[in-house]
C-alpha cells in the first residue's frame, strides 16, 4: 500500500519530468508531467486536473476544481487508483462511511458511469458478466492510453453483445472489444481473450518505446493494425420459423442489424414449404396444418431463398450470407458479392426432413435461423486533416463532434420483440382464415342436412370437413349428406350408429 500525506498549501501530482519537480511522483502510462493539483483551503482539501492530465473522481472524469471527501476515489492516468482519507470527516460523521472502499467496487463505479448495469441485483450470468466487466475496463484504459503515447491512430470500447446480436442462436451474453480505427473509422469486433493477448505484445512495445529501444513493428505483428482482407460481420438478421410450423410461406424484407441493433440494410427473404422434389407449393396446394404436431413424422420438405439485400453502408465489399439450418454440421454460405452496397445473391437451397422429429417441430415452432451478413471494409486513405492530427487531438474532436451530434442524429434502430411478433400475428392470421373456413364449411353441413330433412350427419362427413385440406373432397363429402338414408327422422328402436346429432 502506497500512501501520501496531503500537507498544507498545494501539492502537484506528475511525472518525474516535471519541472519544478511534482510533490507526489508517479509513473506509467498516461501520467503527464504536470497532472493534478491538491491545496488545503480551510481545512477543506480540493483537487483539480492540469491541462491534459487525466483524473477520475468516483468514476466520473474531473473536468473542474472539487472539494473531496473522505472514501472518494481518485484514479490518475490509467492505473494509479488511490482511495482519499481524510479521519476528521468520518470522525464527524462516522455514520456516512460505513460501507468500506474495495478496488472491485471503484472498477464497478467507473462501469456504471460507462453506462453499463452493476446492480447487485443480477442472475448467475449476469454476475459473471459483470466480473468480466470489472476485469477488462482498466485493461482497455491502458490499450487506449498507449494508442494515444505511440501515436497509433486506434481506440478501443467495451461493447456487450448478446447471441441474437452476433447472429447465432444460442449462447451467452459476451463482453468483448471494438477496435476502431480513427482514420478511417473502420471497426473491428474482438473477443476479450484476442484484446487481452494483443494488449500483451501492446505493453511490450511501449515499454521498449519508453526504454529507448526500437519500438516499432512490421503491420503483420503489430497489434494495432488488423489486416486489410480481414472478414467482419456486418449485421445479422433473425428470421422467426413459426409461420413454417405451420406450412404457412414466409415472404418478407427484413432488417439488416448490427452488432449495436442499428439497421444498416434490408434483406429479401423467402421459406417457402415445397414437396419433396423441391417443387414449391402454392395457396392452391392448401398444405397448411391446424397444430404444429401434425407434422411428427409427416415429410417436411422447404426451400430457403436470400435474393438479395439492398442499402449497405458503401464501405464494404465482397459481401455473402452464412446461416445454420436446424442441426447442420457446416453452414450454409451464398455467393460472395464485390464491388456493390446491395448484392444480388439469388441464393437457394432445399431441406428436407423425412421423417420429422419432434425436435425439428419444435425448432420450427419456436426458433430462429439466423443469418449473418459478412463482408470486408474497401481500402479508404486518411484525409489529410486526419494525417496533421495525432491520436489524442482525433479522440478529441470525435468526443466534441459527438456531443454535437447526440440531439441530431438518432439512428433507427430494430425491436427484436416487434420483429417476432409480427411473425407471430402472420401465423395467427392464417390459423385465423383456417378456422372461418372450417366454420363456413361446418355450416355448410348442417344448411345440406336441413334442406334434406336430415337430423344427423355421419361422423366420417364430419371428420373429413374439419381435417381435410383440400376444398373438393370436403365438398364432395358434404354432398353425400342427402344420400345417406339412414339419417332421416330416428326411431326409438333403430339401432345406435356412431352420427353426429343436429340439436
Amino acid at each position: 500500500m502506497i500512501v501520501h500525506i496531503i500537507r498544507e498549501g498545494t501539492l502537484k501530482v506528475g511525472s518525474s519530468k516535471a519541472s519544478p519537480p511534482a510533490d507526489i511522483v508517479l509513473s506509467g502510462l498516461g501520467i503527464q508531467p504536470d497532472h493534478a493539483l491538491f491545496s488545503v483551503e480551510k481545512g477543506s482539501i480540493f483537487l483539480e486536473k492540469v491541462a491534459d492530465g487525466k483524473v477520475l473522481l468516483n468514476g466520473e472524469p474531473l473536468t473542474s476544481k472539487q472539494q473531496l471527501d473522505h472514501n472518494d476515489r481518485i484514479m490518475f492516468g490509467s492505473n494509479h487508483l488511490y482511495v482519499f482519507q481524510h479521519p476528521a470527516l468520518k470522525n464527524a460523521n462516522p455514520g456516512n462511511y460505513k460501507v468500506p472502499v474495495t478496488y472491485e467496487m471503484a472498477q464497478q463505479e467507473i462501469a456504471k458511469n460507462n453506462g453499463f448495469d452493476m446492480s447487485s441485483k443480477q442472475s448467475a450470468e449476469e454476475m459473471l458478466l459483470q466480473e468480466d466487466l470489472v476485469d477488462l475496463i482498466p485493461a482497455v484504459e491502458e490499450a487506449n492510453t498507449i494508442s494515444e503515447e505511440l501515436d497509433k491512430k486506434v481506440k478501443f470500447e467495451i461493447v456487450v453483445i448478446s447471441p441474437k446480436a452476433r447472429g447465432l442462436t444460442h449462447g451467452r451474453t459476451e463482453v468483448c472489444v471494438k477496435m476502431r480505427n480513427l482514420e478511417s473509422g473502420y471497426e473491428y469486433i474482438w473477443t476479450r481473450d484476442k484484446f487481452q493477448r494483443r494488449k500483451y505484445l501492446m505493453q511490450e512495445m511501449y515499454q521498449n518505446f519508453v526504454e529507448g529501444e526500437e519500438w516499432k513493428l512490421p503491420d503483420e505483428k503489430d497489434p494495432f493494425t488488423v489486416a486489410p482482407n480481414t472478414e467482419v460481420q456486418i449485421g445479422h438478421v433473425n428470421i422467426y420459423l413459426q409461420s413454417l410450423s405451420y406450412l404457412i410461406e414466409l415472404k418478407d424484407s427484413l432488417d439488416v442489424s448490427d452488432v449495436k441493433g442499428k439497421d444498416v440494410g434490408i434483406m429479401d427473404v423467402e421459406i417457402i414449404p415445397c414437396n419433396s422434389k423441391g417443387k414449391e407449393l402454392t395457396e392452391a396446394d392448401d398444405v397448411f396444418v391446424d397444430d404444429p404436431k401434425d407434422l411428427i413424422s409427416a415429410s417436411v420438405n422447404f426451400v430457403v431463398k436470400i435474393r438479395s439485400i439492398t442499402g449497405l453502408p458503401n464501405m464494404y465489399t465482397d459481401v455473402y450470407c452464412k446461416y445454420d439450418m436446424f442441426l447442420d454440421a457446416e453452414s450454409t454460405k451464398t455467393e460472395v458479392i464485390p464491388n456493390t452496397s446491395n448484392p444480388e445473391f439469388k441464393h437457394r437451397k432445399n431441406f428436407s426432413f423425412n421423417p420429422a422429429t419432434s425436435q425439428l417441430v419444435d425448432y420450427l415452432s419456436n426458433g430462429v435461423l439466423a443469418v449473418q451478413v459478412w463482408g470486408k471494409y474497401k481500402f479508404k486513405e486518411a484525409s489529410q486533416r486526419q494525417k496533421n492530427m495525432n491520436t489524442k487531438q482525433m479522440v478529441m474532436s470525435e468526443t466534441l463532434a459527438k456531443g454535437r451530434d447526440l440531439n441530431t442524429n438518432a439512428n433507427k434502430t430494430s425491436d427484436p420483440d416487434k420483429v417476432a411478433l409480427r411473425f407471430q400475428l402472420i401465423a395467427l392470421k392464417k390459423r385465423q382464415e383456417r378456422l372461418v373456413v372450417k366454420l363456413s364449411q361446418v355450416q355448410r353441413c348442417v344448411q345440406v342436412a336441413e334442406e334434406h330433412k336430415k337430423v344427423r350427419i355421419p361422423t366420417a362427413v364430419v371428420k373429413q370437413v374439419l381435417n381435410d385440406q383440400n376444398p373438393k373432397r370436403v365438398e364432395s363429402a358434404i354432398n353425400k349428406i342427402p344420400q345417406d338414408d339412414g339419417a332421416g327422422v330416428p326411431s326409438t328402436d333403430a339401432p345406435q350408429s356412431s352420427m353426429c346429432t343436429l340439436m
